[in-house]
């Protein structure tokens, strides 16, 4: 009887030693930011961040462990 060899095993080539590229997914856009990055993004001090949290004039939400300030929220703050 006659051996039936295998079929030959495809190998992917790449060049060199560098493993084949995968396409890494698009950061998700930020949706809240905590009172330190507002501060940074408006160029004001956390305190000041706080403050205006405290006096109603900026809404946060305190269900986590550190408030956040939603993007919608900021942009209407800077818009007024």
């Amino acid at each position: 009887m006659k051996d039936n060899p295998s079929p030959p095993v495809m190998v992917p080539v790449t060049a060199g030693n560098n493993p084949p590229q995968t396409a890494t997914p698009a950061p998700l856009p930020r949706l809240a930011f905590s009172l330190r990055e507002c501060a940074a993004m408006m160029g004001i001090s956390y305190v000041s961040v706080w403050r205006l949290v405290q006096r109603g004039k900026l809404k946060s939400t305190g269900h986590l462990r550190h408030k956040l300030i939603s993007k919608a929220e900021l942009e209407r703050f800077l818009k007024a």
